[in-house]
């Protein structure tokens, strides 16, 4: 968790996958949100090892590839469930 938060806050990604991050909004987690609008958002526990990962897109295609750059982001295996 520690280093997932130094890592979000030092030097956060620009792209998550094959798609750049346009801006970060850093209120209550981390938000990364995608040129087209679509998001990941990201936010860790402050009292358990939780970290939970959110998504939007109008594309059930893009919406499988944010989920697989988000578990990567947070750490997990791409294909775990």
């Amino acid at each position: 968790m520690a280093e997932l938060r130094d890592k979000l806050s030092h030097k956060p990604p620009t792209r998550l996958g094959d798609f750049p991050v346009r801006r970060i909004v850093e209120t209550d987690g981390y938000k990364f949100i995608l040129t087209d609008g679509s998001w990941i958002g990201v936010r860790l526990s402050g009292t358990e090892p939780v970290v939970r990962v959110y998504l939007e897109s109008q594309d059930l295609a893009k919406m499988k590839a944010l989920e697989k750059a988000g578990r990567v982001l947070a750490g997990l295996s791409p294909t775990s469930k």
